[in-house]
């Protein structure tokens, strides 16, 4: 039975524009096959069936990246935002910036550019 369900579809133009799914496409697969879809959905974290198929077929793929050197350079711009807001604060009240506060920042800085450089090579393997 065709259900036709409301969905938010982004465009080329990735403005989200609603549309009804209409279209049914049949795939047979064998039990070992099934078994390795659902074992790949769990791994990605998509429950939904149709779903995780629609996005293999129009995406090419499904990729969860799971790299610790994200959260830890995601930790670091946020720290170095924090410390960043505080000096201009300070700075914009009419105190003035410490030579050693923007050195830590420019440190922090360098640590987060670092970490970045760590992901991106990791990312280009793939």
């Amino acid at each position: 039975m065709l259900n036709n369900k409301t969905v938010t579809m982004i465009t080329d133009d990735t403005e989200p524009t609603k549309q009804k799914k209409s279209e049914v496409i049949y795939v047979k697969v064998s039990p070992e096959e099934k078994a390795k879809i659902e074992r790949n959905m769990k791994l990605v974290g998509i429950t939904n069936i149709s779903a995780f198929v629609r996005r293999m077929c129009m995406d090419g793929g499904v990729f969860k990246v799971d790299l610790p050197e994200i959260r830890e350079v995601s930790r670091l711009m946020s720290i170095t935002a924090n410390n960043v807001n505080q000096l201009t604060k300070r700075v914009n009240g009419g105190g003035y910036a410490h030579r050693a506060d923007v050195d830590h920042i420019n440190e922090q800085l360098t640590e987060c550019r670092m970490v970045f450089g760590k992901i991106m090579a990791k990312l280009a393997k793939y």
